[in-house]
C-alpha cells in the first residue's frame, strides 16, 4: 500500500539516505499509516458484526437486508483502502474511526434498507379477538368474534359448529367459543369457517383429563331393629 520507490526519491530524483530528516518522516508516517489502517480494519469489522448480530439500529432486518448492507460496507472499506498517500490517509483518519458509521449509514442505499425496517415496524400488532355473539340456524351454531379494539370497520370472523359435531364428542354449547378460539389460533384468521372431526380430536387433545364420576344413585331403604324386632 505504501513506503513505494518512489517516496524514498527528493525532487530531483536523488535517492535519499535513511538518516536523511525526509526519510525519517516518511518513515514515520508510514508507520502510523499502518497502525491506523489496522484500527480502521478493527472498526470496519465492528460495523459488521453489529449488522450480522442485528444489533443496536440494525434489529429487525431480514437476511436479504443484511447481506446488502455487508456489501455495502466492504465496498466503502475497499474505497478507503484505495488512498495510495500515506499523509492522506493519516490526516483523514487518525483522529477520524467514528466516522466509519457515519459514512456508512449517510449512504442512500442504508438509508432506504433502514427505512423499510422501519415502515415494518410502525405496522401495529393485532389486538386480541373478542367474542362477539352467536346464531343459530340449519343445524349450526355459528359463533363470532372480531379484533380488539372495537371499530365500525373491523373484520368479523366466523365459525360454524355443527351441533350433531358438539354431541358427538360430548362438548356443550358453551365450549363453542373456547372451541372457535383454538381454531382461528391453529388455522389463518376465517371469514367463514365449519369445524371439522380434526378440529374437534385436537381441541380435545388440549383439555385436561378430568375425573371420571359415577352416577349418583339413591341409597336403598335400611331396615331398623328396635327392641328385637323389624
Amino acid at each position: 500500500m505504501w513506503l513505494d520507490k518512489e517516496r524514498w526519491q527528493d525532487a530531483n530524483g536523488s535517492g535519499l539516505s535513511v538518516s536523511s530528516a525526509p526519510v525519517r518522516e516518511v518513515i514515520s508516517r508510514e508507520v502510523l499509516a499502518k497502525e491506523i489502517s489496522e484500527k480502521l480494519n478493527g472498526e470496519f469489522d465492528r460495523v459488521a458484526r453489529s449488522i450480522q448480530e442485528g444489533s443496536s439500529k440494525f434489529r429487525g432486518l431480514d437476511p436479504a437486508e443484511i447481506g446488502k448492507l455487508i456489501a455495502i460496507l466492504e465496498e466503502k472499506r475497499a474505497a478507503v483502502f484505495a488512498e495510495e498517500s500515506a499523509p492522506n490517509f493519516v490526516e483523514q483518519w487518525q483522529h477520524g474511526l467514528h466516522r466509519v458509521q457515519t459514512m456508512f449509514g449517510a449512504d442512500d442505499r442504508v438509508k432506504v434498507i433502514c427505512d423499510a425496517r422501519s415502515a415494518r415496524r410502525r405496522v401495529p400488532e393485532p389486538g386480541p379477538v373478542r367474542y362477539l355473539g352467536f346464531d343459530d340456524g340449519g343445524g349450526h351454531r355459528t359463533y363470532k368474534f372480531a379484533r380488539l379494539p372495537p371499530a365500525d370497520d373491523a373484520k368479523t370472523y366466523a365459525v360454524r359448529v355443527p351441533q350433531t359435531l358438539l354431541a358427538e364428542h360430548n362438548l356443550s354449547l358453551q365450549d363453542g367459543p373456547a372451541f372457535c378460539v383454538a381454531i382461528m389460533a391453529a388455522n389463518p384468521e376465517p371469514a367463514d369457517y365449519t369445524a371439522t372431526q380434526e378440529d374437534a380430536k385436537r381441541f380435545l387433545a388440549t383439555l385436561p383429563v378430568k375425573a371420571i364420576r359415577k352416577p349418583w344413585k339413591r341409597p336403598r331403604p335400611t331396615e331398623t331393629v328396635q327392641n328385637g324386632t323389624v
